[in-house]
């Protein structure tokens, strides 16, 4: 029971519902149709405008007017002309019209339509203006879409002010002939639904059903009636407005999807918009939505969209394969969009080692150019030489012709591409080695180098070539040159060997080095006899073939002269010592009668020395001796130049005079004919160690002494010493007095003297010069210069005498002999001491005891 009631109230509730949307779909299309005999608009349209007022759309429809409005400034208006027909059978009156207009930016004026008559079944004109009153403030509000309610106050004919209002109002009016259809459906809709619902109803109560629809029906015809009478004094009209307020209007430019907003007024332009910048894209322009470039100087007049239009970059990369070669091109150009990893190159004979530039100055095998990068790129790559690329050096012979080559050695070698190499030629004997050369080892390994020898020429001298038979006569020829020798026949002599050693008259000879051969021949023997006629016995020789007789015998007869060998008894050539042998030979002697010679003496101012006669081939025998005055005999010579002296026991060949020989009895022995220079040495002797040059090959210091060269024993030798005592008698920068002793270097008996200050340099026997270095402390230097001139020693009667410079002959005091050969003079000399550079002291001295040793055998009279 319960749950009957339960359903029952639902299945009432949901008939209920039903029939109130079949009343109210009724009530829609009732008040539709009603409204349509009222009041109709017969035409809209734009009557004026203001110029810069832009009107997109406008239309309308029985009883709907639709607009789309731009205003750019404040102050434009445009102005409506609707013609309204009067439908009804009673005359109207406009008494005024008022708005409901809340929108403060638009404003509406129609005061000018007050008064306008509606006459009944006839059109009146209304001029309604819409006008842009005050700038919007509000961006986001310029796009308005409103509905603005007219209300017309009207007065009928009889007087009567309507009760109700024109009404323009889009949300609330009725749209005439909008919709109809859906209201139609929707009551058919709801009708068939209260069918369903309330059909078993009927069956059982039928009488009160029939009621019930009875009533729905009596509805439906009555609501037009209704409806129309209700909107008898109210003008169903639609004034729906869409208004955009564009004096400011919206410039949006988007950069990478970021969209920026710039309020602009109308008619003018964009002004400076920040160029945009993305990194590896060149900016061309603002792009509008169709494709074209905003050109931003022009003032705008609607809203404006825009993008950045960037245009890629393309950057160049440069490469410098340095002779190298990629398998794949490298791009030679990229964008920011792109990631390259570059292909490395290859070049013969070198490996790769990386490229450097806009990767850096390290070498790196691998370069990317990754996305994102910018910029121009140069990139060089760079080798590291192959240390073991091949190159080829060939050795080749010359031939024997002179001309062509073979080849003896072929090495293949290897080294660092692209470097310079001087292979080292090879020695071969007999062959000159060329200069070696530099070349450069290739790449391709390819690389070769000849290196060509010269053969040798190697002098061939045959000595007495006429004694050899050949075709290869004296002259060079190469090197293992092939001669062939014969020897010949010769006269006189018997063949033996060759210089070589052979023994085999014929020869083969390979030229190696220089070759002097010969062929070697013995004279043979012949027996020379001697016929004396006469005369005493003399014995044969024997002699080689062509080899000169030599001495000739003298045989001896009782009283003749021996005239000479002949080759017949006829006497017909006589022979010499010269005389060649040629064979088996007798010669025979010839004589003749003795001759006298005369023997003449010419004393050259001595006294007279009487002629004699002597017989030819007898001796001279005694002869005298002459005298004169302060001068000594020295002998009788063959000519006036004493070139042949003679004694007793020559024998003359002819009549003949000898010449006198004599010297002044005071002999010069000794003579210093330019003058002697003892030159200082500015050199610094540390302590009085004496430089290792003035050291004998003993190690021990040179005897002070030198060869000098007389007149008259100039083949003798002299030894000259000195002890060498100084003073410094102007010393000025010490307070002591100083005195300096040098002496030679070594004592008489050869032992060490005094520590050497002097030190005597000799520069040989053909000088005339000393050279004397001198020491006192560290680092300073003596300088010793001093000349003897023109010393001249003589001797006479076992005594010496000396002069200088051309001076008077003084007598050595002491004995010449008893001193051993010596005599001593004096001298003095000068000297300056420095000490680094400077002039420390001068030092002045004497040269005493200056001795002479003559050496000489015969210094004692005859």
């Amino acid at each position: 029971m319960r749950k009957a009631r339960k359903k029952f109230s639902r299945k009432k509730l949901v008939l209920l519902l039903a029939l109130l949307i079949f009343l109210f779909s009724l009530f829609k299309v009732a008040r539709t149709l009603a409204s349509t005999d009222s009041f109709t608009i017969t035409s809209a349209e734009i009557l004026s405008k203001s110029s810069t007022v832009e009107i997109n759309s406008f239309q309308y429809e029985k009883y709907t007017i639709r607009s789309n409005v731009i205003f750019h400034n404040v102050g434009d208006s445009l102005t409506y002309k609707i013609n309204i027909r009067n439908n009804e059978d009673v005359n109207y009156t406009v008494v005024s019209i008022s708005d409901d207009n809340k929108n403060e930016n638009v404003s509406y004026e129609y005061a000018e339509c007050e008064g306008l008559e509606l006459k009944s079944k006839q059109e009146a004109e209304f001029h309604i203006t819409e006008k842009y009153i005050a700038e919007n403030m509000d961006i986001s509000k310029r796009n308005q879409d409103f509905s603005v309610n007219l209300y017309i106050t009207l007065i009928d004919e009889n007087g009567n002010e309507s009760e109700g209002s024109i009404i323009i109002d889009g949300s609330s009016s009725p749209k005439t002939g909008d919709n109809i259809g859906i209201y139609i459906t929707m009551a058919a809709a709801s009708f068939v639904m209260l069918i369903i619902l309330s059909k078993k109803k009927v069956s059982k109560h039928s009488g009160r059903h029939k009621k019930l629809y009875s009533m729905i029906i009596v509805g439906i015809l009555i609501i037009p009636t209704v409806s129309k009478a209700m909107t008898v004094k109210k003008l169903p009209i639609t004034f729906e407005n869409e208004v955009s307020l564009q004096d400011k209007l919206i410039f949006k430019y988007e950069v990478d999807e970021t969209v920026n907003e710039k309020i602009v007024k109308y008619n003018e332009t964009v002004g400076n918009i920040e160029t945009p910048n993305k990194e590896g894209y060149r900016f061309v322009g603002w792009e509008k939505s169709n494709g074209d470039l905003l050109d931003i100087n022009v003032p705008l007049r609607e809203d404006t969209s825009v993008k950045a239009k960037f245009e890629i970059i393309h950057y160049d990369i440069q490469y410098n394969l340095n002779g190298g070669e990629v398998e794949s091109e490298n791009p030679t150009t990229y964008t920011v969009e792109d990631e390259i990893t570059l292909v490395n190159p290859t070049r013969l004979g070198y490996t790769f080692s990386g490229w450097t530039g806009s990767n850096g100055d390290e070498l790196q095998t691998r370069v990317t150019i990754n996305k994102g990068s910018t910029g121009e790129k140069t990139y060089t790559a760079n080798y590291s030489p192959n240390q073991d690329t091949r190159y080829t050096v060939i050795h080749k012979l010359m031939n024997l012709d002179g001309q062509t080559y073979t080849t003896k050695d072929t090495e293949i070698l290897h080294g660092a591409t692209d470097t310079q190499v001087k292979p080292q030629t090879n020695v071969y004997t007999g062959f000159d080695a060329p200069d070696e050369k530099l070349i450069t080892i290739g790449a391709d390994g390819n690389t070769t180098l000849e290196y060509k020898y010269k053969r040798k020429k190697y002098k061939l001298t045959l000595v007495n070539a006429v004694d050899i038979e050949t075709t290869t006569p004296t002259g060079d020829y190469y090197y293992e040159t092939e001669i062939t020798l014969k020897s010949k026949d010769k006269t006189g002599y018997t063949f033996k060997k060759w210089s070589t050693g052979e023994t085999d008259r014929q020869i083969t000879k390979i030229i190696t080095e220089p070759l002097t051969i010969e062929a070697i021949y013995e004279a043979n023997l012949y027996t020379i006899s001697f016929d004396s006629k006469g005369g005493s016995t003399v014995d044969s020789i024997v002699r080689k073939y062509n080899e000169e007789i030599g001495t000739l015998p003298k045989p001896t007869k009782d009283g003749q002269i021996f005239v000479g060998w002949f080759d017949d008894e006829s006497y017909t050539t006589q022979i010499s010592s010269t005389t060649k042998v040629t064979g088996t030979k007798t010669y025979y002697a010839k004589w003749r009668n003795p001759e006298n010679f005369e023997i003449r003496f010419n004393s050259k101012g001595g006294n007279d020395i009487p002629s004699k006669t002597i017989q030819e081939g007898s001796p001279l025998g005694e002869l005298q001796t002459p005298e004169k005055e302060n001068y000594k005999f020295r002998g009788w010579y063959t000519d006036n130049n004493y070139t042949t002296k003679v004694d007793e026991n020559t024998i003359p060949t002819e009549s003949t005079t000898y010449y006198a020989k004599w010297v002044d009895r005071l002999e010069t022995v000794f003579s210093i004919e330019n003058e002697v220079t003892f030159k200082g040495k500015n050199e610094a002797i540390s302590d009085g160690e004496v430089p290792s040059e003035y050291l004998g090959n003993d190690g021990k210091y040179i005897d002070s002494h030198v060869a000098l060269f007389s007149e008259a024993n100039y083949d003798k030798d002299f030894e000259v010493g000195f002890d060498i005592v100084s003073y410094d008698p102007n010393n000025q920068d010490v307070s002591t007095n100083i005195q300096v002793t040098f002496v030679n270097t070594k004592n008489e008996d050869g032992t060490q003297g005094i520590k050497p200050g002097f030190v005597f340099r000799t520069y040989g026997k053909d000088k005339n010069k000393f050279e004397l270095a001198a020491a006192i402390t560290t680092n300073q230097t003596a300088l010793f210069n001093n000349t003897v001139h023109n010393v001249k020693i003589y001797r006479q009667d076992k005594k010496l005498y000396y002069s200088v410079d051309g001076g008077p002959k003084t007598l050595v005091d002491l004995d010449f002999e008893n001193y051993e050969g010596r005599f001593m003079t004096t001298t003095t000399f000068g000297a300056s001491v420095q000490k680094n550079g400077t002039v420390y002291r001068h030092i002045n001295g004497t040269l005493s005891n200056m001795y002479i040793k003559l050496e000489v055998d015969d210094y004692q009279e005859d």
